[in-house]
């Protein structure tokens, strides 16, 4: 067909567990995922991980170095650990991108964050600025806004700063003052936390 005359390939995959498609060329190139019942495959593959049937996973890559990406999904599990209503989107390029991670409720072993948010920036392949947010709905409010960068100087040189922030834990909330951490080669330089 005229599609595979220019070089496109479209590869499609049905079964009881997911349906994918694959097009591209060798330039361009469109994954897209969505999820039935996974609980017998995944039991066999991944002992006690959970995928909830409707999640959706689209990625694409074009000639110029642009990406784009996206997981939606109701509930996915791994034991104690556990994600609902998953959100997660990525745009930009190989060099500089924009993500955005939306959950209702993150449950970590005995750690519940409700209404949890994770925006991060990449500039460079270099540098990384981030915002970590979540507001726990228990009488004991829980809380977090953190803020901060992490830019790579080299392999082996690695800087950490946490800029003003704020964490509540049970009601009580801590005001993190600007912090910088580095880590030239294998020592360890925390200043002002």
């Amino acid at each position: 067909n005229a599609d595979n005359e220019k070089g496109w390939y479209n590869l499609g995959m049905d079964s009881d567990f997911a349906t994918a498609s694959f097009v591209g060329n060798r330039s361009d190139l469109r994954l897209s995922l969505s999820t039935f019942d996974t609980r017998d495959l995944l039991s066999f593959v991944a002992p006690g991980t959970y995928i909830e049937s409707g999640t959706s996973i689209n990625a694409s890559l074009d000639s110029l170095g642009g990406i784009s990406g996206s997981i939606l999904s109701g509930r996915f599990a791994k034991g104690k650990n556990n994600i609902k209503n998953l959100q997660a989107d990525i745009s930009g390029t190989l060099e500089n991108a924009y993500a955005t991670i939306i959950s209702d409720e993150v449950t970590l072993g005995s750690i519940t964050l409700d209404n949890s948010s994770l925006v991060a920036n990449l500039k460079d392949r270099k540098c990384m600025t981030f915002d970590f947010n979540f507001d726990d709905k228990a009488e004991k409010k829980s809380s977090a806004d953190i803020h901060g960068q992490a830019t790579m100087l080299s392999k082996q040189n690695i800087n950490l700063e946490i800029r003003p922030s704020t964490l509540t834990i049970s009601g009580d909330e801590w005001t993190i003052p600007l912090c910088r951490i580095s880590k030239p080669g294998d020592d360890i330089s925390i200043d002002s936390l």
